[in-house]
Protein backbone atom coordinates (compact mmCIF):
# COMPACT_ATOMS: atom_id res chain seq x y z
CA UNK A 1 0.00 0.00 0.00
CA UNK A 2 2.73 2.13 0.25
CA UNK A 3 4.05 1.67 -2.99
CA UNK A 4 1.00 2.88 -4.03
CA UNK A 5 1.03 6.00 -2.58
CA UNK A 6 4.72 6.81 -3.22
CA UNK A 7 3.94 6.03 -6.54
CA UNK A 8 0.55 8.38 -6.77
CA UNK A 9 2.57 10.97 -5.00
CA UNK A 10 5.47 10.79 -7.94
CA UNK A 11 3.33 10.53 -10.76
CA UNK A 12 1.39 14.00 -9.55
CA UNK A 13 4.98 15.46 -8.51
CA UNK A 14 5.63 15.19 -12.10
CA UNK A 15 2.97 18.43 -13.10
CA UNK A 16 5.15 20.70 -10.92
CA UNK A 17 7.89 22.70 -12.65
CA UNK A 18 10.93 23.15 -11.72
CA UNK A 19 11.18 26.19 -11.12
CA UNK A 20 7.95 27.85 -8.81
CA UNK A 21 7.15 31.00 -7.49
CA UNK A 22 8.27 34.24 -9.40
CA UNK A 23 9.98 33.73 -12.85
CA UNK A 24 12.74 35.29 -14.85
CA UNK A 25 12.42 34.64 -18.68
CA UNK A 26 15.25 32.34 -17.93
CA UNK A 27 13.46 30.41 -15.59
CA UNK A 28 10.41 30.46 -17.34
CA UNK A 29 12.01 28.95 -20.53
CA UNK A 30 13.52 26.12 -18.16
CA UNK A 31 10.04 25.11 -17.00
CA UNK A 32 8.42 25.07 -21.12
CA UNK A 33 11.31 23.21 -21.55
CA UNK A 34 10.61 20.73 -18.95
CA UNK A 35 6.50 20.42 -20.03
CA UNK A 36 7.75 20.16 -23.56
CA UNK A 37 10.14 17.62 -23.17
CA UNK A 38 7.40 15.52 -20.67
CA UNK A 39 4.63 15.94 -23.05
CA UNK A 40 7.32 14.61 -26.11
CA UNK A 41 6.06 17.72 -28.51
CA UNK A 42 9.37 17.90 -30.13
CA UNK A 43 12.73 19.43 -30.37
CA UNK A 44 12.55 22.66 -30.19
CA UNK A 45 12.95 24.57 -26.95
CA UNK A 46 13.26 27.73 -25.49
CA UNK A 47 16.66 29.10 -24.59
CA UNK A 48 17.81 31.31 -21.48
CA UNK A 49 16.55 34.50 -23.30
CA UNK A 50 13.27 32.48 -23.80
CA UNK A 51 13.88 31.83 -28.23
CA UNK A 52 13.94 29.13 -29.65
CA UNK A 53 16.68 26.72 -30.72
CA UNK A 54 16.47 23.16 -32.00
CA UNK A 55 18.20 20.03 -30.64
CA UNK A 56 19.16 17.14 -33.11
CA UNK A 57 16.70 14.39 -33.36
CA UNK A 58 17.43 11.65 -31.90
CA UNK A 59 19.71 9.13 -33.45
CA UNK A 60 16.69 6.70 -35.93
CA UNK A 61 13.78 9.01 -34.67
CA UNK A 62 11.84 10.88 -36.94
CA UNK A 63 9.29 13.98 -36.68
CA UNK A 64 7.08 14.11 -39.36
CA UNK A 65 4.71 17.22 -39.45
CA UNK A 66 0.98 16.54 -40.93
CA UNK A 67 0.26 20.08 -41.27
CA UNK A 68 1.85 23.49 -41.32
CA UNK A 69 2.34 25.38 -38.04
CA UNK A 70 4.80 28.88 -37.63
CA UNK A 71 6.70 29.14 -34.27
CA UNK A 72 5.35 31.78 -32.40
CA UNK A 73 7.36 34.45 -31.37
CA UNK A 74 6.76 34.75 -27.16
CA UNK A 75 6.85 38.45 -25.78
CA UNK A 76 7.35 38.54 -22.49
CA UNK A 77 5.97 41.28 -19.76
CA UNK A 78 8.34 41.62 -17.08
CA UNK A 79 8.41 43.60 -13.52
CA UNK A 80 11.24 44.00 -11.51
CA UNK A 81 12.70 41.12 -13.74
CA UNK A 82 10.42 38.70 -12.75
CA UNK A 83 7.57 37.39 -15.58
CA UNK A 84 3.97 38.77 -15.45
CA UNK A 85 2.68 37.86 -18.58
CA UNK A 86 3.36 36.40 -22.11
CA UNK A 87 1.56 36.82 -25.40
CA UNK A 88 2.21 36.20 -28.76
CA UNK A 89 0.70 36.73 -32.67
CA UNK A 90 0.60 34.31 -35.38
CA UNK A 91 -0.86 35.23 -38.93
CA UNK A 92 -0.71 33.19 -41.77
CA UNK A 93 -1.71 34.01 -45.12
CA UNK A 94 -2.36 32.31 -48.40
CA UNK A 95 -1.35 28.77 -46.78
CA UNK A 96 -2.86 25.66 -49.38
CA UNK A 97 -1.21 23.62 -46.58
CA UNK A 98 -3.34 21.60 -43.78
CA UNK A 99 -2.64 23.74 -40.13
CA UNK A 100 -2.12 21.98 -36.89
CA UNK A 101 -3.18 23.52 -33.77
CA UNK A 102 -1.36 25.37 -31.58
CA UNK A 103 -1.73 23.90 -28.31
CA UNK A 104 1.71 21.79 -28.74
CA UNK A 105 3.04 26.05 -27.91
CA UNK A 106 0.20 27.64 -26.05
CA UNK A 107 -0.03 24.13 -23.11
CA UNK A 108 3.58 24.09 -22.08
CA UNK A 109 3.78 28.02 -22.27
CA UNK A 110 0.71 27.62 -20.10
CA UNK A 111 1.71 24.90 -17.62
CA UNK A 112 4.88 26.20 -17.37
CA UNK A 113 3.44 29.63 -16.02
CA UNK A 114 0.63 28.86 -13.91
CA UNK A 115 2.35 25.78 -12.49
CA UNK A 116 5.09 28.26 -10.74
CA UNK A 117 2.46 30.26 -9.39
CA UNK A 118 1.78 30.20 -5.64
CA UNK A 119 -1.07 27.82 -4.26
CA UNK A 120 -0.30 25.22 -6.97
CA UNK A 121 0.62 22.16 -4.87
CA UNK A 122 0.81 18.39 -5.62
CA UNK A 123 -2.78 17.37 -6.02
CA UNK A 124 -3.80 20.38 -7.64
CA UNK A 125 -5.95 19.36 -10.60
CA UNK A 126 -5.81 23.25 -12.64
CA UNK A 127 -2.81 21.69 -14.45
CA UNK A 128 -5.21 19.24 -16.47
CA UNK A 129 -7.96 21.83 -16.28
CA UNK A 130 -6.13 24.33 -18.06
CA UNK A 131 -4.43 21.58 -20.91
CA UNK A 132 -8.07 20.43 -21.43
CA UNK A 133 -9.97 23.87 -21.71
CA UNK A 134 -7.10 24.79 -24.04
CA UNK A 135 -6.84 22.29 -25.89
CA UNK A 136 -11.08 21.86 -26.37
CA UNK A 137 -10.98 25.10 -27.74
CA UNK A 138 -7.81 25.79 -29.93
CA UNK A 139 -9.31 26.70 -33.18
CA UNK A 140 -12.32 28.69 -31.39
CA UNK A 141 -10.18 30.62 -28.94
CA UNK A 142 -11.04 31.22 -25.46
CA UNK A 143 -10.93 33.17 -21.91
CA UNK A 144 -10.83 31.97 -18.80
CA UNK A 145 -8.78 32.05 -15.43
CA UNK A 146 -7.05 29.94 -13.38
CA UNK A 147 -4.12 29.49 -11.12
CA UNK A 148 -4.61 33.08 -10.45
CA UNK A 149 -3.89 33.68 -14.30
CA UNK A 150 -6.32 35.24 -16.85
CA UNK A 151 -5.90 33.33 -20.27
CA UNK A 152 -6.95 34.71 -23.67
CA UNK A 153 -6.70 33.03 -27.57
CA UNK A 154 -8.47 34.87 -29.91
CA UNK A 155 -8.79 33.14 -33.51
CA UNK A 156 -9.80 34.54 -36.69
CA UNK A 157 -9.63 32.70 -39.86
CA UNK A 158 -11.23 32.10 -43.61
CA UNK A 159 -11.05 29.91 -46.62
CA UNK A 160 -10.36 26.72 -44.06
CA UNK A 161 -12.57 24.12 -43.33
CA UNK A 162 -12.31 23.37 -39.36
CA UNK A 163 -12.39 19.32 -38.84
CA UNK A 164 -13.14 19.65 -35.18
CA UNK A 165 -10.12 17.56 -34.81
CA UNK A 166 -6.72 18.33 -34.69
CA UNK A 167 -6.35 20.25 -38.28
CA UNK A 168 -7.54 23.36 -40.41
CA UNK A 169 -7.91 21.98 -44.07
CA UNK A 170 -8.10 24.89 -46.45
CA UNK A 171 -11.33 24.81 -48.36
CA UNK A 172 -11.30 23.24 -51.82
CA UNK A 173 -11.74 26.17 -54.17
CA UNK A 174 -10.39 29.21 -51.55
CA UNK A 175 -8.75 31.64 -53.24
CA UNK A 176 -7.10 33.05 -50.36
CA UNK A 177 -6.90 31.51 -46.65
CA UNK A 178 -6.22 34.02 -43.64
CA UNK A 179 -5.48 32.44 -40.06
CA UNK A 180 -4.45 34.78 -36.90
CA UNK A 181 -4.08 33.60 -33.50
CA UNK A 182 -3.79 35.88 -30.62
CA UNK A 183 -2.37 34.40 -27.54
CA UNK A 184 -1.91 35.84 -23.56
CA UNK A 185 -1.70 35.21 -20.63
CA UNK A 186 -1.39 37.40 -17.56
CA UNK A 187 -1.38 37.48 -13.74
CA UNK A 188 -4.58 38.56 -12.24
CA UNK A 189 -3.44 41.40 -9.80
Amino acid sequence: MALIAVFFVMVNAQQLPPNRGDLTVAEFAQNYNYYNKLLNLGNSYLDKNGEWAEKAPSAGSYTIELGYIEKPEFSFTTENGYVTGLSFVVEIENNDRWLIPYDKYIVPASLAFSGAQRGMGLFSKAPMRIAKRIKDNIFQGFRFTDAGIAFACDVEYSGYIDTMTFLMIPEENATETYFSLNFSMNILK
